[in-house]
């Protein structure tokens, strides 16, 4: 039976009945509404499929090509990014020199240099580290040490092996560059389906980093099929330029 897909969650559609309705027009509405997530997240594999696809196909020097292209017009619109903050004195106790960043796997837009890139520009480079020692796995974050302090973790995901920066919070820096596997014109981020930048950030309260995402050209798309609490990024780079996108 074909699904049509459900493209956007309502924030404010009712997750159960209201008080004064009976119990079989809350459960449908319950019934409803697990539909409508299910649909969602059948075409967010979809387009996972599709893209991850897609990246295997690419030739190493169409790769590098990508990444290279990706990279300095990442930096050029970070440069831009600190340096608006600063003038602003918006930025107040921001440290403006650290960004948040990824360690991409092979194939991944930005490239495995990433890292090495933003520290050779200057910055100080803080990287995820999954913490599965709580129920719902996180994020730490840990300084960039190099290429050598990377290892995989059970996902296959390069991970820092150092001490963690203690009581991280969003507001410590300034930007943040996130992996993504596709952006839409609202700036909807589709990652891999583990939640953890969507975690992250939603823990903020409001205050967050300058986020910006990594992507092919193709890789912007029209539509990513969300949900009301899936992240939104400020800007997304690919090797053609970057794209702003409205608060």
């Amino acid at each position: 039976m074909a699904v049509t897909p459900v493209r956007k969650c309502d924030c404010t559609a009712p997750r159960g009945g209201l008080v004064e309705e009976t119990v079989s027009e809350s459960t449908n509405g319950d019934t409803a509404m697990a539909e409508r997530h299910d649909a969602i997240a059948e075409d967010k594999r979809r387009l996972r499929t599709k893209i991850r696809r897609a990246r295997r196909r690419l030739n190493p020097e169409a790769r590098r090509v990508r990444d290279g292209e990706i990279q300095c017009r990442m930096l050029a619109h970070l440069a831009e990014t600190m340096e608006g903050a600063g003038s602003s004195g918006a930025a107040g106790s921001l440290q403006l020199a650290t960004v948040l960043a990824f360690a991409p796997m092979e194939g991944e837009p930005g490239g495995t240099a990433l890292p090495q890139v933003l520290s050779s520009a200057g910055y100080q480079v803080l990287l995820p580290r999954i913490d599965e020692r709580t129920l719902e796995p996180t994020l730490l974050w840990v300084p960039f040490r190099g290429p050598g302090d990377l290892a995989c973790n059970r996902l296959g995901i390069p991970e820092p092996q150092g001490q963690p920066v203690p009581d991280w919070r969003a507001t410590d820096v300034a930007a943040a560059i996130v992996p993504a596997l596709a952006i839409d014109g609202e700036g909807i981020r589709l990652g891999q389906g583990g939640g953890f930048y969507d975690r992250v950030f939603a823990s903020s309260a409001g205050a967050r980093p300058y986020v910006i995402g990594l992507v092919g050209s193709d890789e912007l798309v029209d539509e990513v099929p969300s949900t009301c609490w899936d992240m939104r990024v400020d800007a997304a780079v690919t090797p053609a330029g970057v794209q702003r996108f409205g608060k």
